[in-house]
């Protein structure tokens, strides 16, 4: 039987890099999300930032204030890296 690892990256390619690392920010955003039967998909957030502002958007637009505010807080944590590369 052989084991399964991850594939290494060949030479001169480059691991893609999570947008974010705040994996606890990020089960709140789902579980929150999940409450207003609203999908998330964690792996997707971390490294597809269209994918994350669009849950975001929707996050935002929802009646639930708590869920409102995380969603501040992640766009503004997504924003903060795009000015950064500026």
């Amino acid at each position: 039987m052989t084991t399964l690892s991850p594939a290494l990256p060949a030479a001169g390619e480059h691991r893609p890099v999570a947008l974010i690392e705040d994996l606890k920010a990020l089960g709140r955003f789902r579980s929150k999300m999940a409450q207003q039967a609203l999908s998330v998909n964690v792996a997707r957030m971390m490294y597809d930032k269209p994918y994350a502002f669009d849950r975001i958007a929707l996050a935002h637009s929802s009646a639930d204030a708590s869920l409102q505010r995380l969603a501040l807080q992640l766009f503004a944590h997504y924003s903060k890296d795009d000015a950064a590369a500026h």
